[in-house]
């Protein structure tokens, strides 16, 4: 075969079926006469436009023509073939195509080389009925082809940024989720697709492309769709803003101090040096162009002038927030989410209704019926939904006369509510007490999660039986999230703030706070002890899940008094929020526990005030961390506690480092080394081996600091603790760089900026970065240098830190390097690397497969 396949600079063409899998398993026997038609259908508009079949694999397509036109003349034809099939079972069958122009070089019986991989990863980076095109393609068309500009992607395994289009098909849909290369957006998953909205979505997105639009408001009543209805607008705009999308969710907060925490979370903004969060929020967004999409708005409303704050100094940032009720801001632009239409209603009920049954099959009078539930329920989605769920118990018609008696009965809501909210309210009375007793009770107690919660916290909390959590579950009151790790069950905000009146009504409330309070010290303070061993990327990553209901019952405990158990959380949550950045939050939670402490036990009070050393010292106020590390100092020597006394030397020493004492800083590491290896602590003499190392390798004594880290990676190693591999790794890499040994420092750094990515820790990716770009100078790669560069910039300015001495004198050497070989390029290319989100471009350092000269 390979004999008759062109070469030179040809054009390939990949294509396969979207969800072909899950074809599978609803087609049964059906699957393989659509596979035979879809496999008739491209041969004939490759055959016909002059393409040469490579090979077929499954439902993939590989083809290659000697011109671009007739790839794009074959892709066309397809899609617009394709669309036009009848399908086995009234299924739609969508196929994504990939096209790339490059060179043909024959291996073997089959084409090889990097353009054939580049196009393999353009088809799978699209959607079913959608034709991506490289710029390489693009520039071999010949003729007038009218494409849609998607920008730069980072695709796997490739490792520069390609410059996608997409090809607009005469008659079939143009708008595309996006890229599944993007990463600049956080933009939850939607559980199901959204039926209707065209107008809305149409509309508003309209309305935010406008030069004059700043803010939009979508306001309605709980259930009538507006979180959703801002997700499809997101999911839209994506490619309208360089800087993407960003959501930020609010439904889990309350008080609106929090507002700016959450921004930043969301942001990855943190403070330090003296500023405020709020003054690090204005500096991220007032160069930036992105759309920032703030939900259940209602509950923080006291945080709007800080909102106008921030539109006022970031002209690039549009705002779409959801709320119940507008914010009275200036230039606010409102739009009252409204009712489904009646066909969008009957569409939504029958949806769903499948979906509970998928038997579930209506006659006309059924579908009289559903058309009478829809209008009594004012075409409100989430009443909806609550009553298609009933169609496992219930007939249309049945539920029809049952839910119109219900909702008689239930009209009296309050005056001032709007007549969709007390409708609204009638439809969740009636699903509420249509629930057995135990059911309503559990119902009310899980109100109390912040975020979802396991089944286990539910069995603890609450007093959960899993009968009655799989019952709420199969009436849509309770949404089941299994990602794959655990099962989580999650409230819709509206159902839990329903849920949590009702439990105000059982007088719960304060008995089950206490359980949830309790149950989350537990898990912090067991995640602390298992922070040091084997599990440490496990329960990082679930520390991470379960932060907001850690924060909520750290609050609670607050607002109780229980000053004790306050000391508590912070002692077990501070390396947590270290590793994962909540550093403002984290140093304002330290600093109230810590207020009014005196009183409390010296070892509780020790180990918060050793907290507030370690955050204060990563924000860079030098003066905190060496006020509270003194003070633990001094309670730990008091209790004869080494291992506290070890802890709180270091962060004094890493305090001294900053300051430029460096043998004050030498005397504290010896000591806490001392200490370590006095009380044979594996983790705290790791550590310490590591500190006084940094400070070894700060004053060019590379063969003993070399050592120490050798020696503290061997015992991270037994620890299997991840952070501590990757530091010592890091460190080892900067002592092999500086004996010019760049192939294994390379290597070294690339390995623990693996380890850093997979326990998500931020810090640890950009020193990663920063040690790679200077490898690149190294060996004369300028241009991946000042990328890699502008991508560690972007991270540390977004968490608000500076770079540790060794780094930052090892930074300037490889920014005057790459300038001085670059020249004004070097400003376009740190500026490409700046772009990157931090998952591509850690994607991007590791892709460097170039073997390096020298030792």
């Amino acid at each position: 075969m390979s004999q008759s396949l062109p070469t030179g600079t040809v054009t390939f063409v990949f294509t396969d079926i979207e969800g072909s899998t899950r074809l599978l398993h609803e087609l049964g026997p059906d699957y393989h006469e659509a596979l035979a038609q879809h496999h008739r259908v491209l041969r004939e508009a490759i055959n016909g436009a002059g393409g040469r079949e490579v090979s077929t694999h499954g439902d993939a397509f590989f083809a290659v023509f000697t011109e671009a036109d007739r790839a794009v003349a074959a892709a066309t034809a397809a899609q617009q073939q394709l669309a036009a099939q009848a399908w086995p079972g009234d299924r739609e069958l969508r196929v994504r195509m990939g096209i790339h122009t490059g060179l043909g070089v024959i291996g073997a019986d089959d084409y090889v080389g990097i353009d054939v991989h580049a196009a393999a990863r353009v088809c799978s980076a699209g959607h079913g009925g959608q034709v991506l095109i490289t710029r390489a393609a693009r520039d071999a068309i010949l003729t007038e082809t009218p494409l849609l500009e998607l920008g730069h992607h980072v695709l796997k395994d490739l490792e520069e940024p390609i410059e996608l289009f997409q090809l607009a098909v005469d008659g079939l849909p143009q708008h595309f989720p996006p890229l599944k290369t993007l990463t600049n957006t956080n933009l939850p998953e939607p559980p199901t697709p959204i039926i209707g909205r065209t107008r809305e979505v149409h509309y508003v997105r309209e309305l935010l492309l406008r030069d004059d639009t700043r803010l939009v408001t979508l306001t309605g009543t709980g259930g009538s769709g507006k979180t959703r209805l801002a997700l499809e607008v997101g999911r839209e705009l994506v490619e309208k803003f360089p800087n993407g999308v960003t959501f930020v969710a609010l439904g889990g907060i309350n008080d609106a101090s929090l507002v700016v925490p959450s921004l930043g979370e969301a942001l990855h903004v943190e403070a330090s040096g003296g500023r405020s969060l709020e003054e690090a929020l204005h500096d991220h967004l007032r160069e930036r162009r992105m759309l920032l999409i703030l939900d259940n708005f209602e509950h923080v409303l006291g945080a709007a002038p800080l909102l106008a704050r921030a539109l006022a100094g970031a002209p690039g940032v549009t705002v779409l927030v959801t709320s119940r009720e507008r914010l009275h801001l200036s230039n606010e632009r409102e739009l009252t989410v409204p009712p489904l239409s009646p066909t969008e209603a009957v569409a939504l009920f029958t949806a769903r209704a499948r979906a509970a049954l998928p038997t579930f099959e209506d006659d006309e009078l059924d579908r009289e019926a559903i058309e009478q539930i829809c209008r009594r329920l004012d075409g409100l989605p989430l009443a909806i939904e609550l009553a298609a769920a009933r169609v496992k118990l219930l007939s249309p018609r049945a539920l029809q006369g049952r839910l119109g008696r219900r909702l008689q009965l239930l009209t009296g809501g309050a005056r001032d509510l709007p007549e969709r909210q007390q409708t609204l309210r009638a439809t969740i009375d009636w699903s509420y007490e249509l629930l057995e007793p135990t059911e309503q009770r559990l119902l009310a107690r899980l109100a109390v999660f912040a975020n979802g919660c396991t089944l286990e916290a539910a069995e603890e909390v609450c007093e959960a039986s899993l009968d009655d959590l799989a019952s709420l579950v199969d009436k849509s009151l309770l949404g089941r999230d299994d990602d794959g790790d655990e099962l989580r069950f999650v409230l819709l905000e509206t159902i839990r703030e329903y849920a949590f009146e009702r439990l105000r009504e059982l007088g719960e409330v304060d008995e089950v706070r206490r359980r949830h309070a309790e149950h989350y010290l537990a898990f912090a303070e067991l995640a602390r002890d298992e922070l040091r061993g084997a599990g440490q990327s496990r329960w990082l990553a679930s520390l991470d899940k379960e932060h907001p209901n850690l924060r909520a019952a750290a609050e609670y405990v607050r607002r109780a008094g229980d000053k004790e158990v306050e000391l508590r959380f912070v002692s077990a949550l501070w390396f947590f929020w270290i590793v994962h950045g909540h550093l403002t939050e984290a140093t304002a939670t330290v600093d109230r526990a810590l207020e009014g402490s005196s009183t409390q036990p010296a070892a509780l009070r020790a180990d918060a005030l050793k907290a507030g050393a370690a955050l204060a010292h990563r924000m860079g106020d030098t003066r905190r961390a060496k006020l509270y590390a003194k003070e633990s100092i001094d309670l730990y020597r008091e209790l004869g506690d080494l291992g506290g006394e070890a802890s709180a030397l270091t962060t004094l020493g890493g305090v001294a480092l900053v300051e430029g004492d460096g043998t004050r800083a030498r005397q504290l590491y010896e000591q806490a080394l001392g200490l370590a290896r006095a009380l044979d602590d594996p983790f705290r003499l790791a550590s310490a081996l590591g500190n006084l190392g940094y400070l070894l390798l700060m004053e060019g004594d590379n063969g003993r600091a070399g050592q120490l880290f050798d020696e503290g990676l061997m015992v991270f190693r037994r620890l299997s603790s991840e952070e501590g591999v990757a530091r010592s790794e890091l460190n080892l890499a900067f002592v092999a760089w500086q004996k010019s040994a760049f192939k294994e420092s390379e290597a070294l750094m690339k390995d623990a900026l693996r380890r850093f990515t997979g326990i998500g820790s931020r810090e640890g990716i950009a020193y990663c970065l920063e040690g790679l770009a200077a490898v690149a100078v190294s060996r004369t790669d300028y241009v991946r240098a000042a990328r890699l560069l502008g991508a560690s910039a972007a991270v540390f300015e977004s968490l608000e830190l500076n770079l540790d001495p060794f780094e930052l004198a090892l930074h300037g050497w490889t920014v005057n390097e790459a300038r001085g070989q670059l020249g004004d390029e070097y400003a376009t290319e740190h500026a490409a690397g700046r772009a990157l989100p931090v998952g591509p471009a850690a994607e991007y350092a590791l892709a460097d497969d170039v073997v390096l000269a020298g030792a």
